[in-house]
């Protein structure tokens, strides 16, 4: 707490010391657990002996709630007395809403100075009930982050700078050993929840310093060992000390009675939902996660199965992202758009899209959505066509919902055919000291008619006959007089695609499957240069090279076909790769991979094939997640929409170099160049891509194309990935990806 008098001494002119006649407040609020109606403030302190005190209570407009007269005190002693609030205004982190207590001491003989002391103070009462943490009586689910490495010598500039950063990524709760009674009183005033960790340097002082805080919900004693002789006095002096605020020993196992709250360090999603399941009596206690996500490079995958928990997981009541988490925000990394999108507080359902109509429902306990208005745009294949601003007055209760009418006509008769989208955000209306003008608050996308891809890419109409010629020497060369296809026949690599004199493969470039991502700092952390080292550089030893005339079912015209067949001997998989060229130059590819046994290696890092393109051929447009990078399990904050980048003014945002720049659900991919010839991917199904400079061959561009890439979550045990909700891992089965590269030229239809 600070200090509302700081034991000052005061030197007189006549050399006399007087001491503070106040010391040592504490103020434990309170609230009628039977009503959460009125409220009860209990004050000790210590009177230094010959005064008389007097208190007033007062609301935050500053009228009184209660005022009295001690008893006169004139010996030193230990003094307490109570308040009751009737129909009190409770303080939570979405109302932080504070009276003040003033104490005015006067001398009652002799000379000396009258005091008074000012403390804010704020009604709440967290509870542990039905194996549920509670706060005034409603759940309370913490969205926290673990923050232990703040600068010592911080500014109140500097900590309110901190705080409006974690209130923009939906941050509710801290977790800090910082002792400092500034950042609380920030906490207070603004509204965050805060764990307090009392360290061995740290102790009884730092508590009875930091008591009066009403943001102050827990104290945790760190994590220790369980026979650790100091931790364990110190856990026992809290609770006895504090019987007001629930006391945590982190990672402590769950059937230690000693404590309230079970806190495991860095599970994963399915851990903590194992945990919530069990039927153990000892396990009927709340889980709250003491820390997890690991923060390092690419990563904070799988968030949405740990917010996922709240709603089918009673006991479970949020928890703290790792330490570190804060220099991502500071950074603006990319996860951190999935993390303020996974807190978020504001959820819109699917009630009537197509004619503008929504359900919002209000996942606080406490806020009403008085300050918040709607933007809203609506996508037509990606492309935005309508969009407006909802700025109706609208309130809605918390965890309850409202319906909100757009206002716009049938999308289904406006556009009868393609993908439909409606994407909702919420924004502040009027500022706050932390919140900004229009900052946004929560968004969603809502499909309003699905994707539907063609079996097949439309194929251009050949109005001039172009039959191909199969030509077989030293390489298998397909050519009319618009394309030339060539493949190595001691490799079955593609060596050439030229359509229209366009080179659309790079010199010495080729297109190869793709089992292995540059790995990721959890992928490391679980020693995955061992694990995936297989599948870096794998030997495709050529087994069988054929090539047929196929009749086109589309255009009723003979395409040719080559299909390669390699052995994989170290990883015991099979490879089939099927490229079918048609007169037009468009190429499909269906790449077949197939475990021979269950020695196989099943597990990779990707699927798929990477293309090398011309470095001129940086310009990158696609139909998908975006504009941001995405992967399997950290995808639902990136909107599905048409997004453009040059691949030249693209990096790593990583250290050290890891993957990056992947983009999931992708409709198609355009790579060209800047006079927009070059290439188009598409498929039967969506798919991934990333497009970025090869690292392997100069003056080239590596366009991959994915059926699937591992997620980015933590792998906790070491050479091997955790057990998670939704399993977002490459496992080899066997299985066919199917796609189409498609020439974009001057004079030929894109397909």
């Amino acid at each position: 707490m600070k200090k509302l008098l700081f034991l000052i001494l005061l030197v007189l002119s006549t050399g006399r010391v007087y001491a503070a006649l106040i010391d040592s407040l504490h103020v434990t609020p309170s609230i009628d657990e039977q009503t959460f109606k009125n409220g009860k403030l209990d004050i000790t302190f210590w009177n230094q002996g010959n005064s008389m005190v007097t208190y007033c209570l007062m609301d935050a407009d500053g009228e009184v709630v209660a005022e009295g007269k001690l008893v006169k005190q004139v010996k030193p002693a230990r003094q307490q007395f109570a308040i009751d609030v009737q129909k009190v205004k409770r303080w939570t982190a979405e109302t932080p809403y504070q009276y003040t207590l003033y104490l005015n001491a006067t001398p009652i003989k002799g000379k000396g100075l009258a005091e008074q002391v000012k403390q804010k103070v704020g009604f709440r009462l967290v509870a542990i009930r039905y194996a549920k943490l509670f706060l005034n009586g409603c759940p309370l689910f913490l969205k926290g982050i673990n923050l232990h490495n703040l600068q010592p010598n911080m500014s109140r500039v500097d900590m309110i700078n901190i705080l409006r950063l974690l209130k923009a990524h939906n941050i509710n709760a801290v977790c800090t050993d910082r002792v400092d009674p500034l950042w609380y009183d920030l906490c207070d005033e603004y509204g965050f929840y805060a764990c307090v960790e009392l360290g061995r340097s740290q102790h009884i002082a730092a508590f009875k310093q930091l008591y009066n805080h009403p943001s102050i919900i827990m104290w945790s004693v760190g994590k220790a060992d369980t026979d650790d002789v100091v931790i364990s006095r110190l856990f026992e002096k809290l609770k006895k000390e504090d019987t007001k605020r629930p006391v945590i020993w982190v990672d402590m196992p769950f059937t230690d009675k000693r404590c309230e709250l079970y806190t495991p360090f860095a599970p994963t999603a399915k851990v903590a939902d194992d945990f919530c399941n069990m039927g153990n009596p000892v396990a009927e206690k709340p889980q709250l996660l003491a820390s997890y996500a690991q923060p390092n490079g690419n990563s904070y995958g799988a968030i949405d199965e740990y917010m996922s928990l709240r709603y089918r997981q009673p006991k479970y009541a949020g928890g703290f992202l790792c330490e570190g988490t804060l220099a991502n925000m500071q950074a603006a990394t990319p996860a951190m758009q999935e993390i303020r999108y996974q807190m978020q507080s504001i959820s819109t359902l699917s009630h009537a899209p197509r004619i503008g109509r929504l359900e919002v429902f209000n996942d606080s306990f406490y806020d009403t959505l008085s300050n918040v208005y709607i933007r809203w745009v609506v996508r037509h294949n990606g492309v935005p066509v309508k969009n407006g601003v909802y700025t109706k007055p609208f309130s809605v209760a918390p965890r309850k919902t409202t319906n909100i009418n757009l206002g716009f006509t049938d999308l289904f008769k406006t556009y009868p055919m393609g993908e439909l989208t409606l994407d909702v955000s919420y924004h502040q209306a009027i500022a706050t000291e932390l919140i900004a003008k229009d900052q946004e608050l929560a968004k969603a996308q809502i499909t309003v008619r699905p994707f539907k891809p063609s079996v097949e890419p439309l194929q251009a109409s050949m109005v001039d006959k172009r039959p191909l010629k199969l030509k077989r020497g030293q390489s298998i060369v397909i050519s009319n007089t618009c394309c030339t296809v060539a493949f190595d026949k001691t490799t079955g690599w593609l060596t050439r695609y030229d359509v229209n004199g366009q080179k659309l493969l790079a010199e010495g470039g080729t297109l190869k499957p793709t089992f292995w991502r540059a790995l990721t700092n959890n992928d490391r952390a679980a020693n995955g240069e061992k694990q995936f080292a297989q599948w870096e550089k794998p030997t495709y030893k050529l087994v069988a090279l054929k090539t047929e005339k196929v009749k086109s079912n589309s255009t009723q015209r003979t395409d040719i076909c080559v299909t390669a067949q390699y052995e994989l001997k170290e990883q015991n998989v099979a490879l089939s790769i099927c490229y079918t060229i048609n007169e037009g130059g468009v190429m499909k590819v269906e790449q077949t991979v197939t475990p021979n046994d269950e020695t196989a290696v099943p597990l990779a890092l990707r699927y798929g094939m990477t293309f090398q393109m011309p470095v001129d051929m940086c310009q990158s447009e696609y139909f998908g997640r975006g504009p941001l990078e995405n992967y399997a399990d950290r995808k639902a904050s990136q909107f599905v929409g048409q997004y453009k980048y040059n691949v030249a003014h693209a990096q790593c945002p990583y250290v050290p170099y890891q993957a990056w720049g992947n983009h999931c659900d992708v409709r198609y991919w355009r790579q060209t160049n800047a006079l927009g010839l070059g290439l188009e991917v598409s498929s039967a199904i969506t798919f991934g891509a990333s497009a970025y400079l090869a690292k392997t061959l100069p003056s080239a561009i590596d366009l991959h194309i994915d059926l699937k890439q591992s997620g980015v979550n933590e792998m906790v045990n070491v050479g091997q990935y955790p057990e998670m909700i939704t399993d977002t891992r490459v496992l080899l089965h066997k299985q066919t990806f199917t796609f189409w590269l498609n020439p974009i030229m001057d004079n030929v239809e894109k397909y």
